[in-house]
């Protein structure tokens, strides 16, 4: 995010969609790309807070490449480039090395 630091509140995480054209291992079926898209996180809240108080820290973490729901996303644009937040629970699989 360049020179600009991006704090998401409570359990929303920031993802960089990958490109449209970008070759990667992971495909998701056509049928399905309506709902979900792949990217990777550049930022994350602390995390979620339950009622008495506690906070529940997120499992997904900056650089972390993930499949996320595009039902929940809520698209920024930042100096030109796009982002989309979602909720964690909007992250659906975070992908291994």
């Amino acid at each position: 995010l360049r020179d600009m630091k991006i704090q998401p509140t409570l359990d929303r995480v920031v993802i960089r969609p990958d490109a449209e054209n970008k070759s990667s291992p992971i495909v998701i079926p056509d049928a399905y790309k309506k709902h979900s898209d792949t990217g990777t996180v550049v930022a994350v809240g602390p995390g979620k807070r339950f009622i008495n108080g506690e906070i529940y820290p997120p499992q997904a973490k900056v650089g972390d490449r993930v499949i996320f729901s595009r039902m929940q996303n809520l698209p920024l644009q930042i100096d030109g480039e796009k982002f989309i937040t979602v909720p964690e629970d909007g992250v659906l699989v975070i992908i291994g090395e």
